[in-house]
């Protein structure tokens, strides 16, 4: 589906709606009160429900009978107003057919439809900053079928993303308001990816005013911008330029490595995957020690590391490893077994373990 653009606050500041539709509907609005004024002023004797009936029915030219009869005065008042009404129907028709003709009754259409969307919008990633690095990890959340939404000043980097396949917000990322028309209070995450670090450390501060336990991952430029980034409430700080040439090094000196960890992160037509699975309190496995487990053995993944609830990291955890509730698994499989361990781990009512029939040693994780 193509992406969707929104027209945020911060969008070439202070530009203003088209305020044609409003004067098309004041200019036919102001003739009728006028001829209505009119006639109640000449024919004295009529009601002013008299009078607003005749300017009606004069405007439209519905072919309607007088109400009464006419003096020689509202006979010529007449005349009058239906000449000045006729400049005023064809001033008023030009511009709603220029409004028409220039796209904007659909493309308020569309900004109604698309607001709509915005609002019904949760769970959902904002990326702020549709250049490089945005692009990239827009890519990447799309892979991975999470809703993702762009925030961007500028119109270009806007229509970019909508082309790419995204819902985009124009605006600027470090405004309050735009944040809020994102959708922040419902949104997974936010991705800071500004041109500078003075803009991602705005960012930081509004997001972290706004919504204090969201997670915000942003890009520095170095050491002491990350420091300040982190300072202002980042929960993770990436800098594109250390990644590049951790990578340019080992693909120099451990090639195969970097080969296996290309074809483990990739997305789309990759046969294999790393995959975050938190351990909520109700799961299945919570509690249970890793050998005492099935559904990985069963669903074909592999159990390559675990995320404590304190933070702490265990790589290739062993068989005896205890999966505390609240703790996150990493586990590596190709889409169909991760879909079929997401299926084993849903809710729903948990049946027995089954004791793992192993001869020499367990089955988890290949050991």
């Amino acid at each position: 589906m193509r992406g969707s653009t929104i027209t945020g606050r911060g969008r070439a500041a202070g530009r203003r709606h088209d305020a044609r539709p409003l004067v098309v509907v004041g200019l036919l609005g102001a003739s009728v009160v006028a001829g209505a004024l009119g006639y109640w002023a000449i024919e004295r004797d009529w009601s002013f429900l008299e009078s607003l009936y005749m300017a009606v029915i004069s405007v439209t030219t519905v072919g309607f009978g007088e109400v009464r009869p006419l003096s020689a005065a509202g006979r010529v008042f007449t005349v009058a107003f239906l000449a000045a009404n006729m400049l005023v129907t064809v001033y008023a028709a030009t511009l709603l057919t220029s409004y028409i003709l220039e796209g904007h009754l659909g493309g308020a259409i569309r900004r109604r439809r698309l607001e709509r969307r915005l609002a019904s919008m949760n769970g959902h990633v904002i990326v702020c900053g549709y250049g490089r690095v945005g692009r990239s990890a827009a890519a990447r959340l799309a892979d991975a079928r999470i809703s993702v939404l762009v925030v961007d000043k500028l119109a270009d980097s806007v229509e970019r993303a909508q082309h790419d396949g995204f819902a985009a917000l124009e605006g600027g990322a470090t405004d309050e308001d735009v944040l809020l028309q994102a959708g922040l209070d419902r949104a997974a995450g936010v991705i800071g990816a500004l041109a500078t670090d003075n803009d991602n450390i705005t960012l930081a501060l509004t997001v972290r005013d706004l919504k204090p336990d969201i997670p915000l991952v942003c890009r520095a430029t170095g050491d002491t911008e990350a420091r300040l980034l982190r300072r202002a409430g980042a929960t993770h700080v990436l800098s594109p330029y250390d990644i590049a040439g951790a990578r340019m090094a080992t693909m120099l000196v451990q090639p195969e490595v970097l080969q296996f960890l290309d074809v483990a992160m990739e997305a789309g037509e990759a046969t294999v995957r790393l995959e975050s699975v938190p351990v909520e309190p109700g799961s299945r496995v919570a509690g249970k020690v890793l050998r005492e487990t099935h559904c990985f053995a069963d669903s074909g993944t592999i159990v390559v590391g675990c995320v404590a609830p304190d933070g702490g990291v265990t790589v290739n955890p062993p068989r005896s490893l205890r999966i505390e509730p609240g703790s996150t698994l990493i586990v590596m499989g190709d889409d169909g077994q991760l879909g079929r361990l997401r299926d084993m781990l849903a809710g729903g009512p948990h049946r027995p373990e089954r004791s793992p029939q192993v001869a020499g040693g367990d089955a988890e994780n290949g050991e």
